[in-house]
């Protein structure tokens, strides 16, 4: 609905031409877009978790990052056209920066339109309303939830200075709140589709981002990006787990946010799933396989079909692992370090030159360490003497 009327907005800004035919385009776009409501035949989406489209390489790539990039997108939207899926439901993080170039932006639009150019229908005489209609019902909606990499400051305030923010606005792009669904209606029920973008306190101990209070339709999906995980993850990295949530009336759950993803997951007959990021960008993901997953919906409830691509090489091919092995390496080397200042406290002496000299004829610590240590603390202490930390002594 919203994408066709943006190349109705884009071929009168560009080319200046309103004629009969684009008369046509319009009166079709606008008894479109006035309906708050689609009704197709069958219900079946395509679940993609963060893009994280950018054009430099990651560090960790050793690969062409954005040609790769590409090709995963254009056998997502084949895949999609070729199952005729209803919506690319897309769990945030659409960009991996708040305002990539417009080159890059005006590529992958092209990609998700799926060549569906409608430039030889308005400059045809021949052109009729219904060859208009035609063309653009084959368009697949996207529908998205703002990602903290989409945002300024993990703010929902900045969306109308982002990129994202301006594909929404011209209509390319759909954004779903809780008080912005997105109704489907079949042929004997109804699904509505739901999100919360992301926001700074998505995982803190108000839950309300991820609980949907009142069921919209008769399935409900609701697309959330935050940090939704079937496992505790440990204190230092603040999550949400699927247990605090079971009082949502949604009846699926799409989680993006962390990449690796998790399988589908039951809770009283409520579903959960996260089909993790669609680019690798840790070499930590090494052996993840990257994958989509189609989601058949029915009035008897849902089928989750995983699609790993084809385009997504092998983990090895395309990570630097030697910046794994580096990285190993120096955690190595800081636990040492760690390790002989652990050490370094247990001495006598009150001078500089006396814990030094304590350090030194500790025999615990590995020779090349010591010496190291010895370097760091003989400086640390000569400042200290010199008084350069004074001042942060007196306020912590």
């Amino acid at each position: 609905m919203s994408i066709v009327f943006l190349i109705f907005l884009l071929y009168i800004l560009i080319y200046k031409r309103f004629d009969f035919n684009t008369f046509l385009l319009y009166n079709y776009i606008y008894n479109k877009c006035i309906s708050e409501v689609i009704y197709i035949d069958n219900l079946k989406f395509t679940l993609i978790g963060d893009l994280h489209i950018r054009k430099q390489a990651p560090i960790n790539r050793k690969d062409d990052f954005y040609i790769t990039l590409k090709e995963k997108l254009k056998e997502i939207v084949k895949v999609g056209y070729e199952n005729k899926v209803d919506g690319f439901l897309i769990a945030g993080d659409f960009f991996d920066t708040p305002m990539p170039s417009m080159n890059v932006v005006s590529e992958i639009i092209k990609i998700f339109l799926n060549g569906s150019d409608i430039s030889d229908l308005l400059y045809s005489s021949s052109t009729t309303a219904e060859d208009i209609k035609k063309r653009v019902d084959k368009m697949i909606p996207i529908i998205t939830v703002a990602g903290n990499h989409d945002l300024y400051g993990n703010s929902i305030n900045t969306l109308n200075r982002t990129m994202l923010g301006f594909l929404i606005n011209l209509g390319i792009v759909r954004l779903v709140s809780k008080g912005n669904p997105y109704m489907v209606y079949h042929k004997d029920f109804s699904c509505a589709i739901t999100g919360t973008s992301y926001n700074s306190d998505i995982d803190s101990e108000d839950k309300s981002g991820y609980i949907v209070d009142g069921k919209l339709g008769d399935k409900h999906i609701h697309i959330v990006h935050g940090m939704l995980s079937d496992t505790d993850m440990g204190k230092i990295i603040t999550h949400t787990r699927i247990k605090d949530i079971l009082d949502t009336k949604a009846d699926f759950t799409f989680a993006g946010h962390e990449h690796n993803g998790f399988d589908l997951v039951e809770r009283d007959n409520k579903y959960f799933y996260n089909s993790g990021s669609i680019t690798r960008l840790s070499i930590e993901e090494v052996d993840r396989r990257v994958k989509i997953a189609n989601l058949k919906v029915s009035k008897e409830g849902f089928e989750l079909l995983p699609y790993y691509l084809k385009t997504a090489k092998d983990g090895k091919e395309v990570l630097d692992l030697s910046k794994k092995e580096r990285k190993i390496e120096k955690e190595k080397e800081f636990k040492e370090y760690h390790e002989a200042v652990k050490l370094a406290g247990d001495f006598e002496g009150n001078t500089s030159r006396e814990i030094i000299d304590s350090l030194a004829d500790n025999n615990n610590i590995k020779p090349h360490i010591k010496e190291k240590a010895l370097e760091m603390l003989s400086l640390a202490i000569e400042k200290i003497d010199k008084g350069v930390y004074s001042e942060w002594y007196r306020f912590n």
